[in-house]
């Protein structure tokens, strides 16, 4: 730290030194800023003395002291000392906005050879000059500035005698002098200003060696000054008052210049534009138009007058940017119509609101529904009916590419369809928006359908889609299938399709084909035979047995074909029945033990039955004869009584103690009896038997197991009891069967149908028919042949024969007999046995006829008698029972008759299909009707 102290005063005057040298040098080669009388002149800072003095004066020896702007100017300063001692001198010149400031304007310049420099905007000598005859002249030049006005050129010189030291120097100011840059500066307006005619527009300027402007306006942004607003005007003032006459001219592109009345090019003027606005009017408001979606369109207003402000307005509200004398509506809509007006506004004079313009977007041209074709049978009407859009909407039907003279409208109307009108059609539509061309329709004559392939007979597998199918000729065809006389709803193809068909869907399809020309047709009755699947009822059990003992596995099952057992999934070879026997149990024949049942449509496997063989113990032993005891089906209200001989074998080597056999059921009812003594003794080797009677009370499935309590070592397996109560529940399509005239001689045949509802199979054994007179001869089965099975939920059809050995008329009834129940069904039968000698049926009855058919209310028939006056009308449903009967009395060979679809007891009948005959003289026609409700 002392070393550093001694340091200190060595730098100090290192310091004092380079001070000085500096000042010294600056002073020599000049300084600036030293104009001012509140600077320090010349002296100060150590230089040249602290004050001024008189001994050296400064004048402004040549130079103009009034300059244009922007001229470049010469001047001349000279420095002068008449002592001896003077040898050179220096000198700062700088031009000033104020007579003390500080602000430089303008630009000096130092000519070559003037011994000045330009530093900061100021000139300072170079090295002091040479004094010549106790003078220095320093020349310069000096650039005015473009804004005119009053300035001040300054200077302060310095007279010294060349000793290098301050002592002895003589310094002093020049007296400032005012410079003059002529001309004048336009300050107000400054642009972008608006003045309502007749108001008062102040001009306000600044100006400087000029006495007299004169004062211009242009009217198109200064590319012309036409008009004069005074001719000459002192300039001294610096402002003017402009009354604006009411009527002047308006306009956005004014502007006004000053010029100097002595010298034009003296002058100012205004860089952007005022506008003059005064009162205004609409010249042409906004246009209404009709319009498509998607046009364009231009609004705008013609105006008188400028400074004008707008803004569009749809439906009286104002449109957000909409503010031009135009409005452009692109790619219109719906939304766009609407009335817009424009309010047209300035700063002078009160709004002025335009009439508004309709616009109005037209709905395009469209086609919303079209025509389709007509297909219509000869003489009937054939109708176009076509939908459309648009505004002013035409329309012009074409007949190929003839237009039809007067179809002008929706709809195209044509009567009495014939040949001739079989064409292409179409329609024109046209609107303020367009033209659109339907779709080109057909008209085509139709005719009444004809089956030409009939549906045939279905065999399926259960669970398997089936398809009926029908061709018919026509058109439009309306296919209704019939299910067992039953119309399937929401069918109308020709192809109808059951899906993962069962047994419920067994039985006789047909179908009823229409359309809107003649009769419906019929197709031939089908049948649909659903083969199910094997269907396995009982599985087998899994056993415990001693070596040497009988063991059966059973297996039950319904609609199996084949049974195939299998021992640790290896096929048992022979072994094809529904029980599998071992005779005598080994060792080796434990393991697992299933069926595989097929039939034609599938397989079914059991679960496996684990079967475990022990060495055999001392003492008595049980074997039973079968481990199932199955009674199949029993009709309510009957019973089945079996005895089982030699079902209890003891196969032991000591005598066997039965103590009791019980049957166990979890039903609240024993369906199943049995008869057997308690504590029974059966010797070695032998057998005793038992009885079991089976009563269903209700319909259904009954179980139960056989359980024997006794002495017998090792298990005893409980035996498996099983029955089936059925509910008989078999019908027929119909209670009455009427087949009709016939011939003596002759014969005729007719089908009708019975369903086994039930959920068993049954078996028609037999019939018996029962008829007055004994007239049972008459009629007889073609088919089936008997014993017939038919299954649970399936139907059969059956064919009777009348053939009358006499004349007259036959009632019988048959009746049905079935395997198991003395449950029996009973058909009527009748028929008319006719002598073929008498009186044919053309000749009675020459026309039979009915009208509209199908129909949903009334149907009306027509028929001509010849030369008979009574007869009756019998209406006959599908089941062949009577549902009407009209018996009259005609005057005329004409009659008709009307019937409304109800029956003799006046309830309304079901839709279906009926069977109506005309019976007189013992003769008879019949025709089929359709009723649709």
């Amino acid at each position: 730290m002392k070393n550093s102290y001694k340091i200190v005063p060595f730098i100090l005057v290192i310091g004092l030194i380079i001070y000085f040298t500096i000042e010294v040098y600056a002073t020599s080669t000049g300084r600036v800023m030293r104009t001012s009388t509140f600077d320090g002149g010349c002296g100060g800072s150590g230089c040249h003395g602290t004050s001024a003095n008189t001994a050296t004066s400064l004048s402004l020896t040549s130079g103009s002291l009034i300059v244009d702007p922007g001229t470049v100017n010469s001047f001349n300063i000279r420095v002068t000392n008449s002592n001896s001692q003077i040898t050179a001198a220096g000198i700062n010149i700088a031009v000033k906005t104020s007579i003390t400031g500080s602000t430089n304007i303008g630009d000096v310049g130092a000519p070559i050879g003037s011994g000045l420099q330009v530093l900061i905007n100021e000139l300072t000598h170079t090295t002091p000059k040479t004094l010549n005859n106790g003078n220095a002249d320093f020349e310069f030049t000096w650039e005015a500035p473009m804004k005119p006005g009053k300035y001040f050129l300054r200077a302060v010189g310095n007279a010294v005698n060349g000793d290098g030291g301050t002592n002895g120097d003589q310094w002093n100011w020049m007296e400032p002098q005012e410079l003059i840059v002529r001309g004048v500066e336009l300050n107000e307006p400054k642009g972008g200003e608006g003045y309502c005619a007749g108001s008062n527009l102040i001009i306000r300027w600044e100006s400087a060696g000029i006495e007299d402007i004169r004062i211009e306006l242009s009217n198109d942004g200064g590319t012309s000054w036409n008009y004069v607003i005074n001719q000459s005007f002192k300039a001294v003032g610096g402002s003017y008052t402009w009354s604006i006459p009411a009527d002047f001219q308006q306009g956005d592109k004014f502007r006004i210049r000053l010029l100097d009345v002595t010298n034009p090019n003296r002058k100012s003027e205004m860089t952007s534009d005022f506008g003059i606005f005064g009162q205004f009017t609409i010249s042409k408001h906004p246009d209404s138009k009709e319009m498509c979606p998607g046009d364009n369109h231009i609004l705008y207003v013609n105006t008188t007058g400028t400074g004008l402000k707008y803004q569009w307005r749809k439906n009286g509200a104002a449109i957000v940017g909409a503010t031009d004398s135009v409005l452009v509506l692109n790619n219109v809509n719906s939304g766009s119509t609407g009335f817009y007006g424009v309010i047209v506004s300035s700063e002078c004079f009160s709004p002025i609101i335009s009439d508004e313009a309709d616009i109005q977007v037209r709905t395009p041209t469209v086609i919303k529904t079209q025509p389709r074709d007509q297909n219509v049978c000869p003489g009937g009407v054939a109708i176009f009916q076509i939908d459309a859009d648009a505004h002013a909407l035409k329309y012009q039907w074409y007949k190929g590419v003839i237009p039809i003279q007067d179809a002008t409208s929706g709809t195209l109307t044509i009567n009495n369809v014939r040949e001739s009108d079989v064409a292409n059609y179409y329609c024109n539509i046209s609107g303020f928006c367009g033209t659109e061309k339907s779709n080109t329709v057909k008209l085509v004559l139709n005719n009444p359908p004809q089956i030409t392939k009939q549906p045939s007979n279905v065999t399926a597998c259960e669970r398997t889609d089936v398809t009926f199918s029908i061709e018919a000729s026509g058109l439009d065809n309306i296919y209704d299938w019939y299910f067992n006389e039953k119309k399937i709803s929401l069918t109308s193809n020709s192809e109808f399709k059951i899906e993962n068909v069962n047994s419920a869907n067994s039985g006789t399809y047909y179908c009823m084909v229409r359309n809107n020309c003649g009769d419906p047709v019929k197709s031939r009755e089908v049948q649909l035979t659903v083969n199910p699947l094997p269907a396995i009822t009982m599985q087998p059990q899994s056993r415990v047995a001693m070596e040497g003992d009988r063991v059966e596995l059973s297996v039950s099952a319904e609609h199996a074909k084949t049974y195939r057992w299998r021992k640790n999934n290896q096929v048992i070879a022979g072994e094809t029945e529904t029980t599998l026997v071992i005779e005598s149990a080994l060792i080796d024949d434990g393991g697992d033990y299933d069926c595989v049942i097929t039939n034609d449509c599938g397989t079914s496997t059991t679960i496996k039955a684990k079967l475990t063989v022990n060495q055999p113990e001392p003492g008595p032993r049980i074997n039973f004869a079968s481990m199932l005891i199955d009674f199949g089906d029993v009709f309510e209200e009957n019973h089945t009584d079996s005895l089982f001989t030699g079902f209890i074998n003891n196969i032991g080597n000591e005598i066997l103690l039965i103590d009791s056999i019980r049957i166990i059921t979890s039903d609240t009812v024993n369906y199943f009896e049995m008869v057997f003594e308690d504590s029974t003794e059966v010797a070695t080797g032998e057998a005793v038997d038992i009885s079991i009677k089976f009563t269903p009370f209700t319909s259904g499935l009954k179980e139960a197991k056989l359980k024997v309590y006794s002495n017998a070592i090792g298990d005893v397996p409980d035996i498996d009891i099983k029955g089936a109560g059925a509910f008989w529940d078999v019908v027929s399509n119909r209670s009455k069967v009427d087949l009709g005239i016939v011939d003596v001689g002759k014969a005729d045949s007719v089908a009708f149908r019975i369903f086994n509802q039930s959920d068993y199979k049954i078996s028609w054994i037999d019939t018996d028919f029962r008829c007055e007179n004994n007239e049972e001869n008459a009629f007889r089965i073609l088919s089936p042949e008997l014993p017939a099975t038919i299954n649970a939920k399936s139907s059969k059809d059956i064919e009777v024969e009348f053939a009358p050995k006499e004349k007259g008329n036959f009632d019988c009834f048959m009746t049905l007999n079935f395997f198991g129940t003395d449950k029996t069904l009973e058909v009527e039968i009748v028929g008319i046995g006719n002598d073929p000698s008498s009186v044919d049926a053309d000749d009675v009855i020459k026309e039979f006829r009915v009208f509209p058919n199908p129909a949903s209310n009334d149907l009306t028939f027509e028929f001509t008698l010849v030369n008979y006056e009574d007869y009756e009308l019998q209406i006959i449903d599908n089941s062949g029972s009577l549902v009407k009967s009209h018996k009259g009395f005609v005057d005329a060979n004409n009659m008709t008759y009307t019937w409304d679809g109800r029956n003799d007891q006046g309830i309304q009948m079901p839709s279906g299909s009926y069977r109506v005959m005309l019976i007189s003289a013992n003769v008879m026609k019949s025709i089929n009707i359709i009723l649709i409700k």
